[in-house]
Order: C-alpha cells, then structure tokens, then sequence
C-alpha cells in the first residue's frame, strides 16, 4: 500500500499499518502516457471518456507534484502522509469522483439509466488504465450484481481486449481476499432509498472495497449518498459506515463530474 492508503485503512484498527513500498514514480510514469491516447480506439460516449481522461491526467498531475496545475481537483482537508523517499511524487492514492446531476433530471431518471452512466464512466478508466498500463491489474467494485452485470455487457460491447485475470468486475464479497493496482468503487445513487444507503454505507463493504487497493483508488459516488438525509443515520451500524466515508472523502482528491442530462434518460 501507499502510505496515504495504509494511513487510512489503518483508522479502523488497534495498531497503524506501514507501508512496505510507494508506487508514486511508476504510477505517474504510467499515466503520463494518456497524453498521447487516441479517444477514437473505442465507441465510447465521448463526454465520459473526455471527463475520465481528464480525472486521470488530474492525477497524473498530483502524483507528479504539479498539483497547481490541476485546478479542478480539491485537494485533501486532512493533512496526509508524506511520501518518504522523494519530493518530486506525492501521494494521491485515495481519490473521489463525485457524480452530479440536474436535480430535475436526477430526480425522474431511472435506476438502470443510472447503472449505465456508472458504468459507462467505470468502463472508459478500465479503458485508459489498460492502454496506459496494461501490465497492471484492475478491479472494478460493485456492491449489486446489477451493475457488475452492466459494466461487463459494456466491456463486451466495445470489444475491450483485456488479458486473463487482469480486470475483474465483481461484488465486493467476491473480491475479499485479493487485491489489484487500481481499484474503481461504485458507490453511487441520485436517488437511493433508505435501504440501498444502509446497503452501500455498511463499513465492513467500504473497507473491503478500499483496501483491495495497492497503487489508486477511485471511488464514485454522488451528494445524495455522501450527505444523506438525517433519518438514514439513525442505525448505529450505518453511521459507522458513513463516519469512515466522509474520512475518506476528506482524505481524497477529489473531481466532480456533471453528468450531461440525455445520459440519464
């Protein structure tokens, strides 16, 4: 783990973790690539891909120790880490992407046009991650057989040619055990009930799904489940759940992405 993950990971246990190796320098050296990355490789919907490819170089950017050059990315409100071996990396493993929409459009859009918007955005990071770093392995996280459902049938569509065992997309019990250099986390609903926030902000799933990470995490989310209404944090278990969030939000990079409204409809 990089020491911002261990850090954060460690919050919920007895004793710190310590972080054995930083993956700064290889991961900026990676995504350094994507300045070159034809967006007509795959028939992918544009805005997405667009938004994603710039979330990434926004990374690239704050790995890189060049965070002024990326304005759109909120820095952490909590003081992280330092990476110990160079001043040149610094060390943005935790990230957020924090999907927005018209109120009106969120409101009367369906589930399934939300799980494909997920999707859609979780499929072009496979997409740019694989062309920039295909030697490295990727999970994408989700907490509903739905949506692990959807993301695959949108792999397949674009024919996105992965190698065995480099990409999986799984629930999040299915992954405990293992672990992957980028992890991408579902974690979002523009309209959730109460019981898909007391599903999704269960602190053990947060946990698994995080801590499956060795070099970047992203995690996407929306207002809607990051600031829920107060009655959902009546059950002690689900504020729990919510505390370790809002810890990683405010120890995340974080990029917020305004979904263009015929993507919900």
């Amino acid at each position: 783990l990089n020491a911002d993950l261990g850090n954060f990971i460690s919050t919920i246990y007895d004793q710190r973790f310590s972080s054995e190796k930083s993956h700064t320098r290889e991961t900026a050296l990676w995504l350094a690539s994507l300045s070159n990355y034809d967006s007509n490789c795959y028939t992918l919907e544009p805005s997405v891909l667009a938004n994603a490819r710039h979330f990434l170089m926004a990374v690239l950017q704050v790995f890189s120790g060049k965070s002024e050059h990326a304005p759109l990315f909120r820095g952490p409100e909590t003081d992280l880490p330092c990476e110990p071996r160079t001043t040149t990396h610094h060390l943005a493993s935790l990230t957020l992407i924090k999907l927005k929409a018209d109120i009106y459009k969120a409101k009367f859009s369906t589930y399934e046009a939300q799980v494909q918007l997920e999707a859609e955005f979780a499929v072009s990071l496979v997409t740019l991650l694989q062309n920039c770093a295909p030697q490295c392995s990727i999970f994408v996280v989700t907490p509903h057989r739905f949506q692990r459902e959807t993301v695959k049938r949108r792999m397949q569509a674009i024919a996105l040619n992965v190698l065995p065992g480099s990409v999986m997309v799984e629930t999040v019990e299915r992954l405990q055990g293992s672990e992957a250099d980028f992890v991408i986390c579902l974690f979002s609903s523009l309209h959730p009930s109460p019981s898909d926030l007391n599903f999704l902000l269960e602190r053990r799933r947060l946990n698994v799904a995080i801590s499956r990470t060795k070099m970047l995490c992203i995690i996407l989310s929306s207002e809607q489940v990051l600031n829920p209404t107060a009655h959902i944090l009546a059950n002690e278990e689900v504020i729990k759940g919510y505390d370790f969030l809002k810890a990683y939000e405010r120890r995340s990079w974080t990029w917020e992405f305004l979904a263009d409204s015929k993507l919900l409809q």
